[in-house]
């Protein structure tokens, strides 16, 4: 099983990571620009943080005009780019778990789970060995490590 975390590339990389994608989690700031990067049978799995999230969703796969258009930190694709019937929305309570279990995050804290723990928490949910690569996050200020393993920079 091979999870892949928002719009992180396969195919220019596919000597470094592999060209499977077994599960790509994503939320609407993160959909993929180019969906050849998946194969075809790639399990799309929405990960929705906030209730905007469930309207863009909506939008997307009743292929309406996208009204709701502020609200997002990085502008999401008007239209869908994937098989709809590969899309399935998390549990969000692997979401939940992920927060206030594994991170022990409090409820008035306006800090929430990032997609690479909520991935990892599902992993351990559906796998019994867990390989991690490409995990962790910078310090906030350390400026110069990537985010992500395939970019320069932060982004």
């Amino acid at each position: 099983l091979i999870l892949r975390l928002n719009d992180a590339p396969v195919k220019e990389h596919k000597k470094d990571v592999g060209e499977r994608t077994s599960i790509r989690l994503f939320f609407p700031e993160s959909v993929l620009p180019n969906p050849l990067e998946n194969n075809d049978d790639t399990l799309m799995v929405f990960v929705p943080f906030k209730p905007l999230d469930f309207l863009w969703l909506r939008e997307v796969l009743l292929k309406t005009r996208i009204k709701v258009r502020c609200g997002f930190w990085h502008q999401p694709p008007r239209e869908g780019n994937g098989n709809v019937s590969q899309l399935c929305i998390l549990n969000p309570y692997v979401t939940y778990e992920a927060m206030y279990k594994l991170l022990q995050l409090n409820t008035s804290n306006r800090t929430y789970a990032t997609t690479g723990i909520i991935a990892l928490n599902l992993a351990l949910h559906m796998c019994q060995e867990v390989i991690i690569t490409g995990f962790g996050y910078p310090g906030n200020h350390d400026n110069t490590t990537p985010i992500h393993c395939y970019n320069i920079g932060r982004s």
